[in-house]
């Protein structure tokens, strides 16, 4: 444990912390503890967490009685070296005296943890793409390192069967919605806390964005799925009802016919949309 000149019970002083004084290869994202001999309230509150360079890191408090709760705002340097001070007259004991000084110190690991798995699961009854079998609505589960939360992709196939107008023909794959959810038992049952739409542009959109044309050649052309595979660790698959599919990484690979607006029976481009998660995020 650190060091204390609290040298008589009457004084509040540190009795544990952790990480422990001299501790190696803590999380990025470890929030510190400190439990005082007795009862304290803030007095000054000035409480600092330093690197080795002498850095200070933004950092909140929470105190309850004895218990100190110490929380980094920022994710902390992997391999960095870190000094923790709770300053004399920071907190105010049950005889209204102080605490003394108190430091301490712990070295975070060097490397991050390994990313979580990624997690397929079908939503919806079975269809299929120009013969081949697949599905209308999917979730992909991923948490991203050091997260407490799972975020969900909504994944699903969008039909618009217009024949005229801006909104279609149109039969796509898009991501829809990004959930971000907590569960009560890894990706089991997950439960969302909150929803956050993505958005996705059709491929047209994303032309017109690399064009910085409104209008590509003067008009609007609408999009239909030519086909989709999955493809988990390398692998093609085909999706199953009812089945959690579990991978390091997994990728959608959709392509896609651009089809002239005022003649829908001609293909002006071909277009190959890939979403590939690897555990850690999507790209």
């Amino acid at each position: 444990m650190g060091s204390s000149s609290a040298s008589a019970v009457k004084n509040p002083y540190v009795i544990s912390v952790d990480p422990s004084h001299g501790s190696i290869d803590i999380p990025a994202n470890k929030a510190i503890n400190v439990i005082f001999n007795e009862n304290v309230t803030l007095n000054n509150g000035l409480v600092e967490l330093k690197s080795s360079s002498n850095q200070s890191v933004p950092i909140s408090l929470t105190l309850g009685k004895q218990k100190l709760r110490i929380t980094p705002n920022c994710l902390l340097k992997n391999g960095e070296k870190y000094m923790l001070y709770i300053h004399t007259g920071s907190f105010k004991g049950l005889k209204n005296n102080y605490n003394k000084l108190f430091i301490s110190s712990f070295r975070v690991s060097l490397t991050p943890p390994t990313s979580s798995k990624v997690y397929f699961q079908v939503l919806s009854p079975e269809k299929t793409v120009n013969g081949t079998k697949t599905y209308s609505k999917y979730a992909v589960y991923q948490k991203p390192a050091y997260s407490a939360y799972w975020n969900r992709y909504l994944f699903y196939h969008m039909v618009n069967p217009a024949v005229n107008g801006t909104n279609g023909p149109e039969d796509v794959y898009r991501i829809y919605k990004l959930q971000n959810i907590v569960s009560n038992s890894s990706y089991i049952s997950p439960k969302p806390i909150q929803s956050t739409d993505l958005t996705t542009p059709g491929n047209w959109e994303k032309a017109v964005q690399i064009a910085g044309n409104p209008l590509m050649g003067g008009m609007h052309g609408y999009e239909m799925v030519n086909s989709i595979f999955y493809y988990g660790d390398g692998i093609k698959f085909i999706p199953t009802m009812n089945l959690m599919n579990e991978f390091n990484k997994l990728e959608i690979v959709e392509t896609s016919d651009l089809l002239n607006p005022k003649n829908n029976s001609q293909k002006v481009a071909k277009t190959v949309t890939k979403y590939i998660w690897n555990g850690a995020s999507l790209t």
